[in-house]
């Protein structure tokens, strides 16, 4: 590994740790953060209002909400129609058809094997629990019977 790529690692690290220290601070507070579900467009304007300059410099935090944002996890959260979330864990808006589009494309760099994954829509109602499987049982013994 080049010292570049370790001085990246070290970042990466270095945000991810920042971010986790921002949450409980929020949480310590009152604030409810979401971390699994799309955060509000505004999220560093409402954690720069919670927590002073002294808490946590304007890049750190920076770094640390990129790092959050361009996560693997976040980035699949973000599709057509999801509700994003403020730092109260109140509604603050939804994901737009562009914002899906982007979030996508930064997965592709990422990830090159990413595919979206389309719900299948099926016509028939297929039986479900344990007396379905009950009766694909009798009736397959049925015909090994009759055959």
């Amino acid at each position: 590994m080049t010292t570049e790529n370790s001085k990246q690692v070290v970042v990466l690290g270095a945000a991810r740790e920042t971010w986790r220290n921002i949450v409980t601070l929020l949480e310590s507070r009152g604030f409810k953060v979401d971390v699994k579900n799309p955060l509000n467009k505004g999220v560093y304007r409402d954690i720069r209002e919670a927590l002073s300059a002294d808490e946590i410099s304007s890049n750190k935090l920076h770094e640390a909400i990129g790092f959050h944002v361009n996560s693997i996890k976040y980035l699949r959260k973000m599709r057509e129609g999801a509700k994003r979330y403020n730092i109260r864990g109140e509604v603050a808006g939804i994901v737009s058809k562009e914002e899906q589009e982007y979030a996508y494309s930064q997965l592709k760099k990422i990830h090159p094997t990413f595919r979206i994954r389309k719900k299948k829509v099926s016509n028939k109602a297929k039986p479900r629990g344990r007396t379905s499987n009950i009766r694909h049982k009798k009736s397959r013994k049925i015909q090994h019977q009759a055959a």
